[in-house]
């Protein structure tokens, strides 16, 4: 599915970078640029055992005008996906990318059932969990049901 590469916005307040070890690696050229510029900023490293309630605190003290990367492994960044969101940080305000292995979400066209495989696993068909209708996993995303539409797999 699409990847894109996090870009730097320019203009804003304040610049908030969070990620794990890998995270902030892939955000090391927009933390340059943030350097180069002068901007304000703050570095989050997030460890294996933060708690995220910690980091939600912080980013939920932030006044307007504050600009979010967020990095992390795919499941971590789901799980707080939401919670950033409900904040106060909408898409427009904050960037999210993930690394590693990605779980997508499957919609059968059949019977509308949800399968959840791993992205790597979506060349092949997928296998619908509750109809077993093979399915070709194509690029329509719907964000209402968060999966991509999977048509019959021709043979």
């Amino acid at each position: 599915m699409n990847k894109k590469a996090p870009s730097f916005i320019s203009g804003k307040r304040k610049y908030i970078v969070c990620g794990d070890e890998k995270g902030i690696h892939m955000l090391t050229p927009i933390i340059q640029t943030i350097l180069r510029e002068g901007y304000l900023h703050e570095l989050v490293e997030i460890g294996e055992n933060a708690s995220p309630d910690d980091l939600i605190d912080m980013l939920g003290r932030q006044k307007m005008g504050t600009y979010l990367y967020l990095c992390l492994s795919w499941g971590k960044l789901n799980a707080l996906k939401d919670r950033v969101r409900q904040i106060g940080f909408s898409d427009e305000e904050a960037q999210f990318h993930g690394h590693g292995e990605k779980d997508i979400n499957v919609f059968c066209c059949r019977c509308h059932g949800i399968t959840t495989v791993g992205e790597s696993g979506v060349e092949s068909g997928v296998a619908c969990k509750t109809c077993q209708l093979i399915l070709d996993v194509s690029d329509h995303y719907a964000p209402l049901k968060d999966a991509y539409l999977g048509y019959p797999a021709t043979v």
